[in-house]
């Protein structure tokens, strides 16, 4: 394929957005990835991690999740929901609280290493804290 601005013919293209995606850009241009580069230099204020950011921003505002899902979660057309795994963390702090051993933890957690499983629960630091995250990050849906 042809560079739209050098005209180099490549095998490696890019599909460069004229107007960013997370501006609300659609069409794209070929691009080899010298000229691509060039078209994210720092000083347009086009950089990827900057476009990232308010890409991640703008998705916050709608009130969709900006990024992959946590473990108890899953991503539905952009917003968080539970999936089969999150009465298993229910399960898993209510066993910790009861003072049962890292074992049946990681048990209930589908074979979760105790690593991961204290991880994940340190996450949240209790139960308390791991309710507000999922009212807090679930979608508003029954509120629309």
């Amino acid at each position: 394929m042809k560079c739209w601005e050098c005209e180099l013919e490549t095998e490696v293209i890019h599909h460069h957005h004229v107007v960013p995606r997370s501006r609300g850009g659609t069409k794209t241009v070929p691009l080899c990835e010298p000229c691509h580069s060039k078209a994210h230099h720092k000083e347009k204020n086009m950089t990827i991690s900057k476009l990232s950011r308010e890409a991640m921003e703008k998705l916050r505002k709608e009130g969709r999740w900006p990024g992959r899902s946590p473990y108890g979660f899953k991503v539905v057309n952009g917003y968080l929901e539970k999936d089969d795994n999150w009465n298993h963390i229910i399960e898993a702090f209510k066993l910790r609280s009861q003072g049962a051993r890292w074992a049946a933890v990681c048990d209930k957690l589908d074979g979760m290493s105790r690593q991961g499983a204290r991880k994940l629960l340190d996450r949240y630091g209790d139960l308390d804290g791991f309710i507000h995250f999922t009212n807090t990050n679930l979608r508003k849906a029954s509120k629309e």
